[in-house]
């Protein structure tokens, strides 16, 4: 894992190949960013045999963030969110800002934590309540799952009517909610009246003019590679992790089969970099094992030659959702 002090060392890779390097990557996307790293990983593998852990490549310790893309998500009960998202994207587009627009009933919670610049176009109906396509968000933040979102900046352009007694209050809760989860302001919120077009171009210009800032200081982050000592195993033993994401990253009709996870490591202690080691232990289910050893009739605390008893063995060093005739035998 990274420490407080990286060393610089020698890489295989001349000054011409680290430019042209450098280049390819320069302006990607984070998620693009992270594709590109497991495949290279999966060709290393393939031409290694195996990936060797003695060192552990990961980013500068002074390199800047990486870069990052925009999303703007919108809820309205009318579809003037809608409208007001779409032409940031087209004005983004514009500025060659890396960004996406997506409605907030299709926007999965849980990658909230994934994200580093955000927008947020919401308005408000009946008793302050948010529209319903932000209910599943709104519903997320505000209750115990919600992660910190220190790496988070964002901003909020809330829409309203103020002749109501909760004038612009879903987008209040989303602001100050975002806050005190410990994400950053990209620029104050504004709140929009009925007649909202040009506060919402005024709120549109500045936001877009902060994110294009902070996407141009992470592509110039893209810098040298550092390597760090691979991290021993924690004293306090393996640490349960949430399986976000598993996608295969090569060609369906390949003969190697790579596959791209992402692990959350929320609420514990372990901050894991793109290029640090990772050792992975997993565990069949017990009822699983259970059901094996009633249906064989056998004594799940009897010992094996090594003297593992079958519910460890069964439970950690087989694999038994396949009916292989090697466990079968």
């Amino acid at each position: 894992m990274q420490g407080p002090a990286a060393s610089r060392i020698e890489t295989p890779l001349s000054d011409a190949d680290l430019h042209r390097l450098e280049s390819l990557v320069n302006g990607y996307s984070a998620s693009k960013l992270t594709w590109v790293s497991g495949y290279l990983a999966g060709l290393a593998a393939a031409a290694n045999g195996a990936m060797a852990p003695a060192a552990v490549v990961a980013p500068a310790a002074d390199s800047a963030v990486q870069p990052t893309r925009l999303t703007i998500l919108y809820a309205s009960q009318t579809g003037n969110g809608r409208r007001l998202a779409e032409a940031m994207q087209t004005d983004a587009q514009r500025r060659g800002l890396d960004s996406r627009v997506l409605s907030m009933a299709d926007f999965r919670p849980a990658d909230l934590r994934r994200e580093s610049l955000l927008a947020l176009i919401v308005s408000t109906h009946g008793e302050g309540d948010p529209p319903d396509d932000a209910e599943p968000l709104h519903e997320y933040l505000f209750g115990p799952k919600a992660p910190r979102l220190e790496n988070l900046h964002y901003t909020v352009l809330a829409l309203g009517d103020s002749s109501y007694e909760h004038y612009c209050k879903a987008g209040r809760d989303f602001d100050e909610r975002l806050a005190a989860l410990g994400a950053t302001p990209l620029h104050a919120r504004i709140d929009c009246d009925v007649d909202y077009e040009n506060d919402a171009a005024q709120w549109r210009e500045h936001a877009l003019t902060q994110a294009a800032e902070r996407q141009r200081a992470a592509s110039r982050g893209v810098t040298r590679l550092h390597a760090v000592p691979a991290m021993e195993q924690p004293a306090a033993g393996p640490l349960v992790a949430e399986v976000l994401t598993h996608q295969q990253i090569t060609a369906r009709d390949s003969s190697k089969r790579v596959t791209h996870v992402e692990f959350g490591f929320e609420g514990s202690a372990l901050h894991y970099e793109p290029g640090d080691a990772l050792a992975v232990t997993t565990h069949n289910p017990p009822q699983l094992v259970e059901e094996i050893i009633a249906l064989a009739h056998l004594d799940p605390d009897g010992t094996l030659g090594d003297g593992r008893t079958l519910r460890q063995a069964l439970t950690s060093d087989y694999e038994i959702t396949i009916a292989s005739r090697s466990f079968i035998e």
